[in-house]
């Protein structure tokens, strides 16, 4: 759908509005639209706040992959993969985004070893998680610290997966370029 007015249209036309004309503005969108109170907050009350948003998501995530009636309930890629896509338009922090991808394929895993193979897009999805958390990591040893026992259980429990997809995961961590000589150094 087209957009009413283009992005420099809607600043323009913001500058010239009063303080208490914006204040309303916000305001309502806050009270009414979802997506903008979640992003008011996160950018008000900060990293804290993502924290718990995050939480919010995996629980999100949760009732796709384990609802408490598989049978009545299903299952769709589609749904866990438009949690994700909503949680990106409300947080632009790569950190916090990672931390909800991660978790992505931390169900993935888990629902494959519980009701076995899935199809193949089931897998690339989780797949494109994981290589965005690598690059993520990459960039930031102290984060991958923090996060290196839940990938590296990843890695050990898809192990026998079909599709290829263990030996993805594998190559993708081996790609975070200080690894090899992080793990010569554990031995």
């Amino acid at each position: 759908m087209k957009r009413e007015m283009t992005i420099p249209a809607l600043k323009k036309r913001l500058s010239e509005m009063e303080r208490k004309e914006l204040e309303q503005l916000i305001c309502s969108l806050y009270k009414h639209v979802d997506l903008a109170e979640k992003n008011i907050n996160l950018y008000i009350l900060g990293k804290d706040y993502g924290r718990k948003l995050v939480g919010q998501y995996q629980e999100k995530l949760d009732e796709i992959f384990f609802p408490n009636n598989m049978i009545r309930a299903g299952f769709s890629v589609r749904w866990a993969k438009n949690v994700v896509s909503e949680f990106k338009k409300i947080c632009q922090d790569p950190e916090l985004t990672a931390e909800l991808k991660l978790y992505y394929v931390e169900c993935s895993v888990e629902f494959t070893n519980t009701f076995g193979d899935i199809n193949e897009s089931f897998y690339d999805t989780a797949c494109d998680m994981f290589h965005d958390v690598m690059e993520t990591v990459s960039e930031n040893e102290e984060l991958f610290e923090q996060w290196r026992d839940r990938i590296r259980r990843i890695i050990d429990e898809s192990d026998g997966i079909g599709w290829g997809f263990h030996d993805f995961l594998v190559d993708e961590y081996y790609r975070i370029p200080w690894i090899e000589e992080m793990e010569e150094e554990e031995q």
